[in-house]
Order: C-alpha cells, then sequence, then structure tokens
C-alpha cells in the first residue's frame, strides 16, 4: 500500500455517474489544464515496461477520456481494468500542445527511428515553443526567409553560419567558437550528412532555418567519439551567409 505524505492529496475520480468504467487514485493536483484541441504526451508505467503515448482531442478511447480530466505532471494509479489498461498500472500526464502541430510531427516519426529515440524527441516537440514541420526525413523551422531567390547548383560552395547541438542543449560545434564560417562544396561527396545536406538544398542564400535531424540521417548509431553519442539526434541553427557559384 503506497503511504500518503501530507503534501500528497489522494482524489477518487470516475469518468460517468450512469456507470463506474474506472477509478483512479490521483497523487497531488495540477492547475495547468488541456485544451480541447490539445495533443497529450502520456507516460504508462506497468509492472514490466513503460510506454509513451500521444493522445489526440476526440478519439473515441477510455484511456482518451480518463486523461483530458488531469492536468501537466498529474501522476495517478488505476484501480478497475479498462480495454486499454490493467489494474494498478500508472499513468503520468507529461506535456500538452495543439494536436495540429504535433500531428505533422508524429507523421515523421516513423518506423526507421527507435523507439527511445522517438521518445526522446516526441519530448523535445512537446516542450519547444516552435512549431516544426516534417520535410524529406528531417524536421524544419524557417525561421527567417530571405527570398533572394539564390539556390545552389551542382559545384556551389555553400557558406553557413552553423551552431549544432544536442537535444539537450549541449554544443557540439559553433562557427562563432572557430571564428570561421563552415563551407562545403555540393559537388564533393560526405562533406556533410544526409540529414544536413536535404535542409541545405531548401535554403535560399540569406535564409535562416532550424533543423531537428534524426540520428538515421546524421552520424547513426556510430556518432562521433566524445562528442556525438550513437543514436543521437541533432539540433542545427543555420544561417546560409553565400553561395558561391
Amino acid at each position: 500500500m503506497r503511504i500518503a505524505f501530507a503534501f500528497i492529496v489522494l482524489i477518487l475520480v470516475s469518468c460517468s455517474s450512469e456507470s463506474e468504467k474506472y477509478k483512479m487514485i490521483q497523487f497531488g493536483k495540477s492547475s495547468e489544464k488541456p485544451e480541447s484541441t490539445d495533443a497529450l504526451l502520456v507516460k504508462t508505467m506497468a509492472k514490466s515496461d513503460e510506454k509513451v503515448r500521444v493522445l489526440f482531442p476526440g478519439e473515441k478511447s477510455e484511456l482518451n477520456e480518463m486523461v483530458y480530466q488531469l492536468g501537466k505532471g498529474d501522476l495517478v494509479e488505476l484501480l478497475i481494468d479498462t480495454k486499454e489498461l490493467k489494474k494498478g498500472d500508472q499513468l503520468e500526464l507529461m506535456d500538452f500542445r495543439e494536436a495540429e502541430e504535433i500531428s505533422n510531427i508524429i507523421e515523421g516519426l516513423g518506423e526507421k527511428i527507435e523507439e527511445k529515440e522517438r521518445f526522446r524527441l516526441l519530448q523535445y516537440f512537446f516542450a519547444s515553443p516552435i512549431a516544426y514541420e516534417y520535410k524529406q526525413g528531417v524536421f524544419i523551422y524557417r525561421k527567417h526567409l530571405s527570398n533572394s531567390g539564390k539556390k545552389g547548383i551542382k559545384n556551389s560552395i555553400y557558406r553557413i553560419a552553423m551552431e549544432c547541438e544536442l537535444l539537450d542543449g549541449k554544443k557540439v560545434y559553433s562557427t562563432e567558437k572557430s571564428a570561421d564560417l563552415f563551407e562545403f562544396n555540393k559537388s564533393m561527396p560526405d562533406q556533410v550528412t544526409e540529414g544536413l545536406g536535404v535542409v541545405m538544398d531548401m535554403m535560399e542564400e540569406g535564409d535562416e532555418f532550424w533543423a531537428v535531424v534524426p540520428s538515421i540521417s546524421s552520424f547513426g548509431k556510430i556518432g562521433i567519439e566524445k562528442i556525438i553519442p550513437p543514436d543521437e539526434p541533432l539540433v542545427y541553427k543555420l544561417k546560409l551567409i553565400e553561395i558561391i557559384i
């Protein structure tokens, strides 16, 4: 039996006055509630494993009915079995944001991205104030569009101001620290990762993009020793200073 500390409030919640589909014990009570348009990031903690789910408003589901009564950070323990969860499972409502923004992210987090990395990316996107869009295997935020019309061709040289960091914010590369712009020749192979190449192909001279690149399109399962861990997504902040044609 769980010991209730003084600051923990135990609340029994039922979803229907007609029939008790479920009950749950709620530990604490959040004042930050989701809106009817929010997608929710929820962790299920069963005895054997942990799973993370994204719930969208309007879906007919006992879990949706239950979770949409809660607030951010709430932790509950189930007392009665439902079709989706078992007695004794715990739920934690981790975060929420606009469902329309998150639906595009979910589409991009396909089967090729492993579960642990997918979860970390979901956490990052839910916590970010930026609405990324999914394009060609990467997640893009077009911070500034120059409308210069100047794009690279086969033998172009790109001169870029760039910051690269891990999902936790740790910087692994910065042209500001090196005091030199990053340069690469579009026609030369293996100068940039696949994901970064995709982003650069979208940009015109003067554009400023932020991008999140999954590990499958960056340094994969190998990473870079002591710099980039294996299976690590990368966050790029890019400004295309000049294209030399």
